[in-house]
């Protein structure tokens, strides 16, 4: 087991989120969708909760693509209101009347409802904001794997949609800015948009409450390297037990999985790095001798190596050596898109969505060049029609399902 997440652990993560403002995000299942789609009628459709929406008062939340159809006469919602309440005789009987909160471009702009007691014309809610906004973040954005999340299934960060996500869980965390889960739910939307220092700030206040969801998904951002943020995959897993530990299963995925592969700057490592360089001969040295070594010798999965990492090393040292042996590329080949298209095939969807992330923006662009400069250096030292080179170039791309 690992070591506890203690209070400079957590210390860290903060001061390294909040720096540089990124998070990674991890969608651990890909459970039913929360929401049920009770009504379309043109531009305009209405969701209910999954599981609790079938009552007397029905909640439902209409979107539309503008707050238009919540101006003025309001004739679209108003017959949107007529199809609803028939196909709700059937569906729910039970039902007497039916809140709308109405969205217009993702944002909350109308609160009204309609009962049978009015004849079922539609009635605006002064203020707007009657609506129960800790409910809808509960509707929008509760993780399906959260055992603290309320009474609704969850909802994955793929189909999520942030706009509304966000709008309803800052109201929900103004109400009540002590609740961890809401805190949690709306560091998940704001990650749907992209916002990442928001996304952190929340996911960091939700931590600091033991919120396990919370934890995995700062355990990401050290385990991915998300944003510049260095790669430390023993502090991710340390993370990720903490989750665990406070109910957050599916990361025991993660902490099973973890192997630390020891940091350049580790005792360990430096001192093996340091024989090596005496007892080699100043060119034929690399920057990571051991990646290098498992490849030139047809071990593409070497243990003790995130897979994420030996799999940019791969790729990088491919690219190297092809920039000197143009005859051992095929043709057509290129590396980024040959990286995407393995990412596909040998990774879980929370390692593609974090790598992709990491890797278009750069995060191991150091550790990438490195890579590539090793790849060069296999060849001046060895040369293009070497086993070793060869050899590099067939493990790659078979164990990629990249050969020709």
């Amino acid at each position: 087991m690992g070591s506890r997440v203690t209070g400079r652990t957590l210390g860290k993560l903060v001061v390294v989120a909040v720096v540089l403002g990124v998070v990674a995000t991890w969608s651990l299942a890909e459970g039913p969708l929360t929401e049920k789609q009770i009504m379309k009628q043109g531009d305009l459709k209405a969701i209910v909760s999954g599981n609790t929406w079938c009552q007397e008062v029905v909640h439902a939340i209409v979107h539309a693509p503008t707050a238009a159809s919540f101006e003025g006469d309001r004739i679209d919602a108003q017959r949107m209101i007529g199809h609803l309440r028939i196909a709700l005789s059937e569906d729910c009987p039970a039902a007497v009347a039916i809140m709308i909160d109405g969205f217009g471009g993702g944002e909350h702009v109308y609160a009204g409802m309609a009962s049978k007691a009015t004849g079922w014309i539609l009635e605006e809610s002064t203020p707007p904001t009657v609506a129960n906004h800790v409910s809808d973040c509960d509707l929008l954005a509760a993780h399906p794997d959260d055992p603290e999340k309320n009474e609704v299934a969850g909802i994955t960060d793929e189909d999520m949609d942030g706009k509304m996500a966000v709008t309803a869980c800052l109201g929900g965390v103004e109400e009540d800015p002590d609740d961890p889960v809401l805190h949690f739910q709306l560091g998940r939307a704001y990650w749907k948009l992209e916002q990442y220092d928001s996304a952190v700030e929340h996911l960091i206040a939700a931590a600091e409450d033991d919120h396990g969801g919370a934890l995995a998904y700062l355990g990401d951002v050290v385990l991915y390297g998300v944003g510049g943020v260095e790669s430390d995959p023993e502090v991710a897993r340390q993370l990720y037990v903490r989750a665990v530990e406070e109910g957050f299963e599916p990361a025991s995925v993660l902490v099973d999985a973890i192997v630390t592969d020891p940091k350049p700057d580790e005792p360990e490592a430096m001192a093996a790095s340091s024989d090596a360089a005496e007892s080699a001969d100043v060119e034929e040295s690399y920057h990571h001798p051991d990646l290098m070594e498992a490849l030139s010798n047809g071990q593409a999965s070497p243990p003790g190596v995130w897979p994420g990492r030996m799999m940019i090393y791969s790729f990088s040292s491919i690219t190297g050596v092809f920039s000197q042996c143009e005859d051992l590329s095929p043709k057509g080949f290129d590396s980024k898109e040959a990286f995407l298209k393995a990412m596909n095939t040998h990774l879980t969807y929370t390692e593609k969505l974090n790598l992709a992330h990491s890797y278009d923006n750069g995060a191991f662009a150091e550790f990438q060049e490195a890579a590539s400069e090793d790849g060069i250096r296999l060849v001046s030292v060895k040369g293009c029609a070497a086993s070793e080179t060869k050899t590099l170039v067939k493990t790659v791309l078979d164990h990629y399902g990249m050969s020709s």
